[in-house]
């Protein structure tokens, strides 16, 4: 018996087939054909989910960058050789750039013909220049010295006085009235020195230099503002 094919309308077809099988008018049918059968649909794999493979990478957090510094980016002005200061620094000629600090900071705070910084010229000296300078610093010695760690240490010890400043001296290493030639190694603080017409001098002046340095520091933004004093009994006291 020859086998047949439907079309679309299975009803129809059937009851065709079952009357021409009993004598009544054929049905036209189409010879079925194996080839002629679509494929079935390939079906993608399902694809498992990253976070059911490694829960622990899916679940963990990212870590947190570290803090970094970009390389100083730096142009010399008259009497401002910041680009020499900063081969200096590079080249590890530490004794160089603590000089060439010193008449730096001399020409900011408008002191190379008296060879030395007052309070009142500190105070006044620009901001833009002292952040170059300490941003150098800072860097080069891997935070361990410029203007700001230096200003810490003083704050540290809560200076005001001229015996403040002799412990001052012995923090950064100015007791011994020379220069050590690694900074990275050396005390915090140690560089530069406070700027003089001779190249610098390991010398805080009785205070007033280190003083005046860290308020102007505060007040151009490169460190924090110094704590308010805690009030005591004794104050309060004197203050009635």
């Amino acid at each position: 018996m020859q086998r047949y094919r439907f079309n679309h309308f299975g009803s129809t077809l059937v009851a065709g087939l079952v009357m021409g099988i009993i004598g009544a008018a054929p049905v036209a049918a189409i010879p079925f054909n194996p080839g002629e059968i679509p494929a079935p649909p390939k079906i993608a794999p399902r694809r498992t989910p990253r976070s059911a493979v490694s829960p622990q990478r899916a679940t963990s957090k990212p870590l947190a960058k570290p803090k970094y510094m970009a390389e100083p980016f730096v142009t010399s002005k008259r009497n401002l050789d910041y680009e020499r200061l900063q081969s200096l620094m590079k080249s590890g000629e530490w004794a160089e750039a603590n000089q060439l600090t010193s008449r730096i900071l001399l020409t900011i705070g408008k002191g190379t013909e008296q060879g030395y910084l007052t309070a009142n010229q500190i105070r006044k000296m620009s901001c833009r220049e002292l952040k170059t300078v300490d941003q150098l610093w800072r860097y080069y010695t891997g935070w361990r010295s410029g203007l700001s760690a230096q200003a810490r240490v003083w704050r540290k010890l809560k200076g005001m006085t001229r015996k403040d400043a002799q412990k001052f001296e012995a923090k950064v290493g100015w007791h011994k009235r020379r220069l050590n030639p690694n900074p990275k190694a050396a005390q915090i603080g140690h560089l530069p020195f406070r700027p003089t017409g001779n190249g610098g001098t390991p010398d805080a002046w009785g205070g007033a230099w280190i003083k005046a340095m860290p308020n102007r520091l505060s007040a151009c933004g490169l460190m924090p503002p110094a704590p308010k004093p805690v009030a005591t009994r004794k104050t309060a006291a004197k203050k009635r």
